[in-house]
């Protein structure tokens, strides 16, 4: 399959949830995350189109920037191997400028993490 993301991705290495602000219901797990979008692990398929407003809650960020809430749109889901789980990729379409702070803050923190476990290998 082509890789057609325009953005390095980083690998979540923590849980951290992904919820529905309307219903407070949790889509998923974050797998990797990037400026743009992420990729869930779900235990309910996700329909592709479909939108969101999810939060997220950060760590290594400002106290009061750890929740990060967006707009996002589902661009496919797939079954994964096991049974009762799938996966999800989603687009960001909606951040406000304090979000998009502390997703860049977040990333930037952990890119340095990723290079440099990387470079000692």
């Amino acid at each position: 399959m082509n890789d057609r993301r325009k953005e390095q991705r980083i690998t979540i290495a923590q849980p951290l949830e992904v919820y529905d602000v309307h219903t407070e219901h949790k889509l998923g797990s974050l797998v990797d995350l990037s400026y743009s979008g992420f990729m869930l692990l779900t235990t309910q398929p996700i329909s592709p189109n479909r939108i969101f407003q999810c939060r997220i809650h950060l760590t290594d960020v400002p106290k009061e920037e750890r929740a990060l809430n967006l707009g996002v749109e589902c661009l496919w889901a797939t079954p994964s191997n096991a049974p009762t789980l799938f996966w999800a990729g989603f687009h960001i379409i909606d951040i406000g400028n304090q979000a998009q702070s502390a997703l860049e803050q977040f990333i930037d923190a952990h890119s340095e993490d990723y290079q440099a476990s990387e470079s000692s290998t």
